[in-house]
């Protein structure tokens, strides 16, 4: 009878607190969450809320945060300790956490809420970018326990990240006879800050010669942000007295995040530079234009090496050339030679389609190294590099008739053969006067303009050409040459234009005017550089 007197006493008592305790109308969400009626809450013991921030630096060894423990009988602070909270990562870390002091209740509480500061250490006594993951915190169960005896449950509180900036090795290697081109990867959670990346990043220690460190360039991707750097010789080649080995560190409060969380400073990498580390490299000659009308085009690359270059690995795969239009070609190896400058390989490229060189194909065409493809006597392969770029330029710019585009006003005529290239543009009708055009692909400068056509004897017809909506020339066909086909007897060249300025990618247009029997047949246009 005793008993349940009192325990109606305590249950009363209880209910009567917490709905004081509502009745208060605390403003913190933490309370609101923590206190609970007895009645809902009846043997279960105490709630637990955790206080963390994530690790973003790197920072000392111990990480500390608070749990809030409540209960509206009362926290039995004797049951706080050091074995109440396991934090655990994905990295193999399995610590608990430790007390840092005694427990205490929150003031104006009655002793129903009291707050815990706990730490942990890192697994190498500092919290850096080698600790980096995600981290749970864990209340364990029959530990904290309230003034009735009742524990709380066992869950996972919440998370927290160690998130410090990395820097990771990319690839680096001999690029040139006095430079090291690295590339390295910046990443955090946060974006890493471009602007922040520049040529002080790093720092070159050890070996004979103080080399000089350029930033490239930065880019961001889905993994990071890639950095290339070149670091380089005095005077741009390594000699003998440079031979010896490099480290490459990263100094401290360089590259941050955009919170300014910086990179771990560190070592990156080491290199060592000798006669044997070397590997050989290619200088594109001189021969860096293309006639018009040539089908071929032969160009020689000079390789170099502090050794010899293994003459037996050149082929059919070391030089790449690509273009405008899509021109990628692989160039043909024909032969080499050494000489005093080194060993020089002479290779061929084609004109797309088997055909020649013409104004269609006029522009910039890259030379490229492809990596791995030429060997020195020592081993060492060469790395992909730009080597420059090839010009095709030709002083006559023909462009045929047919590759004009029209609204179905001019049409193709075929079998021409007295044509060039056996076909013609011609008016499809009397009632409509002949439209096409097309771009200017040659390079601006200054031309002579000269239209190929065919005057026939039976008709007048007529044409006009102009050059971005400027008037170039109009004339009439009415030349009695004989014939009332399209014949060499009939064909006829006209210059209409001299020393006129004429921009790369103008729009050409042609109108015809068919009258009587004659279509105003166009074989083509001719741009002359002068």
């Amino acid at each position: 009878m005793a008993s349940d007197i009192r325990s109606s006493i305590e249950k009363a008592t209880a209910s009567s607190y917490s709905n004081t305790e509502r009745a208060s109308s605390l403003s913190s969400s933490t309370t609101t969450n923590l206190h609970r009626s007895s009645a809902a809450r009846a043997n279960t013991g105490p709630l637990a809320r955790v206080s963390v921030t994530n690790i973003e630096r790197a920072t000392g060894a111990t990480k500390t945060f608070s749990v809030t423990y409540a209960d509206s009988s009362g926290i039995n602070l004797r049951s706080i300790g050091s074995r109440n909270i396991l934090v655990t990562a994905g990295n193999k870390f399995r610590q608990f956490a430790r007390l840092v002091s005694p427990a205490k209740f929150v003031a104006g509480s009655k002793n129903t809420r009291a707050i815990a500061t706990y730490s942990i250490t890192a697994r190498d006594r500092a919290w850096s970018a080698n600790e980096n993951g995600r981290y749970s915190i864990s209340l364990q169960g029959r530990q904290v326990k309230d003034t009735l005896g009742a524990f709380a449950a066992p869950r996972k509180l919440k998370d927290f990240l160690v998130d410090v900036p990395t820097v990771s090795f990319v690839s680096g290697a001999i690029t040139a006879p006095g430079e090291y081109t690295l590339r390295v990867n910046y990443r955090d959670r946060n974006n890493i800050s471009l602007p922040r990346i520049d040529s002080a990043d790093l720092a070159v220690s050890g070996g004979p010669t103080p080399l000089n460190v350029q930033f490239v360039s930065a880019e961001q991707g889905r993994t990071g942000t890639l950095a290339t750097y070149r670091i380089s010789a005095p005077d741009s080649r390594f000699d003998p007295d440079d031979y010896g080995t490099y480290s490459i560190s990263l100094r401290a409060n360089q590259v941050s995040d955009i919170a300014r969380n910086f990179v771990q400073p560190g070592l990156i990498r080491s290199f060592t530079v000798n006669e044997a580390a070397l590997p050989p490299i290619g200088l594109l000659g001189s021969e860096r234009t293309i006639e018009s009308g040539a089908q071929n085009h032969l160009f020689t690359v000079t390789y170099q090496d502090n050794g010899s270059v293994d003459a037996t690995t050149l082929g059919m795969d070391d030089v790449r050339v690509t273009g405008p239009n899509g021109y990628n070609q692989l160039a043909e190896y024909v032969g080499s030679q050494t000489g005093a400058n080194g060993l020089t390989a002479t290779y061929r490229i084609s004109a797309p389609g088997g055909s020649s060189w013409g104004a269609d194909e006029t522009g910039a065409y890259q030379v490229s190294l492809v990596a791995n493809q030429i060997a020195d006597n020592n081993g060492n392969t060469n790395v992909a590099a730009t080597l420059g770029s090839i010009q095709v330029n030709p002083q006559s710019l023909r462009f045929e008739a047919e590759t004009f585009t029209s609204d179905g006003s001019y049409f193709v005529e075929r079998s021409v053969t007295t044509a060039s290239g056996g076909r013609v543009l011609r008016v499809r009708q009397q009632s409509t006067p002949g439209q096409a055009s097309r771009l200017f692909t040659g390079p601006s400068g200054t031309y002579n303009i000269v239209v190929g056509y065919f005057d026939e004897n039976d008709g007048v017809a007529k044409l006009s050409v102009k050059i971005n909506n400027t008037l170039i020339d109009s004339w009439n066909f009415d030349q009695n040459l004989g014939s009332t086909t399209a014949t060499s007897q009939t064909f006829v060249e006209r210059q209409i234009a001299s020393g006129i300025s004429v921009s790369r990618n103008s729009t050409i247009n042609l109108e015809g005017i068919f009258a009587g029997g004659e279509a105003a047949r166009v074989d083509y246009i001719e741009f002359i550089r002068v």
